[in-house]
């Protein structure tokens, strides 16, 4: 076998090589977006609590994840926009927040800034309907922690 032909069949032989490791490649990572896709933390949409106030409809249904100042009380459980919303009991700008689910924290959020995660309602049967929305099968929760705003850069 001459040199020519020699080279034309070891080429041809990675050739192949390089087309089967492209291929296993592609359906590795096609397996992995279905995993990835089909994971519960990729569906939750990121909004704010305006964003949910101003258009309910376009997350009715969804999972979210929000955040807001919550009341955590008998009769009374809600995320609202601020603290003066809150002390103000001003509903137009909160949305109720249904019961967690089990091992879910919730009394310790009382008067705390958190962020919340769950389904929205657009229609909130909370405290006789007075709130615009609402967060029900809550999967997570977490309290917001204070930035220092006295800090500064040297």
């Amino acid at each position: 076998m001459n040199n020519k032909a020699y080279n034309a069949k070891v080429f041809a032989g990675q050739i192949g090589v390089i087309a089967l490791v492209i291929m296993a490649l592609a359906a590795l990572g096609l397996s992995c977006s279905v995993i990835f896709a089909n994971e519960s933390r990729s569906e939750i949409i990121d909004c704010s609590l305006v964003a949910l106030l101003a258009d309910p409809q376009r997350y009715n249904g969804k999972l979210v994840r929000t955040s807001g100042f919550a009341i955590v009380r008998f009769e009374e459980s809600a995320i609202y926009l601020s603290r003066d919303d809150a002390e103000h009991t001003i509903t137009e700008n909160a949305v109720w927040i249904g019961s967690p689910a089990k091992g879910v924290p919730f009394t310790s959020l009382h008067g705390r800034y958190i962020m919340v995660e769950g389904q929205f309602r657009a229609q909130s049967d909370g405290l006789q309907g007075a709130f615009f929305g609402s967060i029900e099968h809550i999967s997570r929760t977490r309290i917001l922690e204070k930035h220092d705003l006295n800090w500064k850069m040297n």
